[in-house]
């Protein structure tokens, strides 16, 4: 599983969520998360009532919407990007859906945060609850997930690391097999060799994860 399966099935778990409703983007790195994700969501039980992805060009959400309302799902799950993300956000608000649910940092990364307030995600997760003010502090006039940027500065603090230690930074990474960094503890998979970072989910709250 991902950090993004376990974190969407966590908390629906929680929140008693048995029929979820799948509005997805057409897009490699979209489908590749989703199909994990229903994986994850079938093996717990889940009941995928509604399915239907679209192309990042659509602009008229309002049939696929209305479509998806009739199966009374627990939860709408949404996974795409700007501006198609706002647009059918604001479709299943006009239609009166408020059980949303999206991953991959899918309303962080909007335009519109208001439009998803009070709606919950997954996202990366935080060591420092300081670092996204003084991301945004740092960068005011740059419209960036600031959840993300911890992973970023982790890779960067790695080479810094590396070097101070006197080390080929290719080296040091290849031995690397767990460090702490802002996005919390990361531990190297071995059957990948990638590193696999914590998961949280968050909800927009006055338009803005909490």
């Amino acid at each position: 599983s991902t950090k993004e399966e376990i974190g969407i099935i966590k908390s629906a778990k929680t929140r008693g969520v048995k029929t979820v409703a799948l509005l997805t983007q057409n897009h490699p790195g979209v489908n590749a998360a989703v199909e994990g994700v229903k994986k994850a969501v079938l093996a717990e039980g889940t009941q995928i009532v509604f399915e239907e992805r679209f192309e990042g060009s659509v602009r008229d959400f309002k049939t696929m919407v209305a479509k998806a309302k009739q199966t009374n799902a627990d939860v709408y799950f949404l996974r795409s990007l700007p501006p198609s993300l706002e647009i059918l956000g604001e479709e299943l608000r006009t239609l009166g859906v408020r059980s949303i649910a999206g991953g991959g940092g899918a309303f962080a990364i909007s335009a519109k945060p208001e439009i998803f307030e009070g709606y919950w995600y997954q996202d990366g997760a935080l060591t420092n609850d300081e670092f996204p003010t003084r991301f945004k502090k740092s960068f005011p006039d740059i419209r960036y997930n600031a959840l993300a940027a911890p992973h970023g500065y982790d890779s960067f603090m790695l080479f810094v690391r590396a070097i101070e230690a006197g080390q080929d930074p290719a080296l040091y990474l290849q031995n690397l097999t767990e460090y702490d960094g802002l996005a919390g503890h990361m531990r190297k998979l071995p059957a990948t060799g990638n590193f696999r970072a914590p998961a949280a989910i968050w909800t927009i709250v006055n338009g803005t994860p909490k």
